[in-house]
């Protein structure tokens, strides 16, 4: 309202009397372990009426795909012989990009289209909607896109038993295991498009966290050394001062601070 309200140049009629809310900062969001994924997709399989929200769940987290982008992909955004789908209308410019599509985002994308042709025929627009206009009642429009599949969603979720679960969850799930899996920052955005500071130290901590399990899982099929424990390595560090000493009380028995082995024997030579 705020914001219409400025747009139309009005809001300073009511900024003196209405105090803005404190916004306050959401974190960057929940990532789905597998098997809440798992209980999603078989959940989403069991119901007709939820398919295009599968099918967009799918997408969604094996891309990084916004819904936003989701539904305004076109057919000409569709590669079909190298397997991409480019992102022309991305939240920002630097949201633009080309994403590879992995098997089961392919196979989704195919069966999105076979919908496609059993309402508007084996040729498609290039400008049609992948996600078209398809309201529960009233004709499909491939020209228009979808506003979205909010209460296929919401049922999918819950009936999922999985919590709350937001649909922009998905995009940090899928950002969440490109990290985990070791990928570069540069890998991650350009794959992913605009991702803020704030969002990439998090994911950064992932990867770190992933590195330190990566590397507990490599001792463990390793043997242990015989020396690797604390009370072993006390042991070799008494053993190798001990060692020490009687080299030292030779030298304190026979020697002197300058080095020599005997002074008699130095005298001696001295007089030669």
């Amino acid at each position: 309202m705020i914001g219409i309200l400025r747009r139309a140049k009005r809001w300073y009629l009511f900024a003196d009397t209405i105090k803005r809310l404190k916004v306050s900062a959401s974190g960057v969001g929940r990532a789905l372990e597998y098997d809440e994924k798992l209980k999603l997709q078989r959940t989403g399989e069991k119901n007709p009426r939820w398919q295009r929200a599968l099918l967009a769940y799918i997408l969604a987290v094996n891309t990084t795909l916004r819904k936003s982008e989701i539904l305004k992909l076109q057919w000409m955004d569709v590669d079909f012989l190298e397997k991409t789908v480019t992102v022309r209308h991305g939240k920002t410019p630097g949201s633009n990009r080309e994403i590879p599509l992995s098997d089961d985002a392919f196979n989704a994308i195919l069966r999105l289209r076979e919908q496609a042709k059993l309402l508007f025929g084996e040729s498609l627009p290039r400008d049609g909607y992948v996600m078209f206009w398809w309201p529960g009642t009233g004709t499909a429009d491939i020209t228009r896109h979808a506003k979205g599949f909010r209460s296929a969603w919401k049922s999918m979720v819950r009936d999922a038993g999985i919590g709350s679960l937001r649909f922009h969850d998905l995009r940090h799930t899928a950002i969440t295991d490109l990290a985990t899996d070791q990928n570069s920052d540069e890998t991650i955005m350009s794959l992913a498009g605009h991702i803020d500071r704030r969002m990439m130290s998090h994911y950064s901590h992932i990867r770190r966290d992933a590195r330190r399990e990566a590397v507990k899982s490599l001792s463990k099929r390793n043997p242990r050394p015989a020396w690797d424990t604390v009370q072993s390595a006390v042991q070799t560090a008494e053993n190798a001062d001990s060692e020490e000493k009687p080299f030292l009380q030779v030298v304190e028995k026979n020697g002197g601070d300058d080095g020599t082995r005997t002074r008699g024997l130095c005298r001696d030579r001295a007089a030669f």
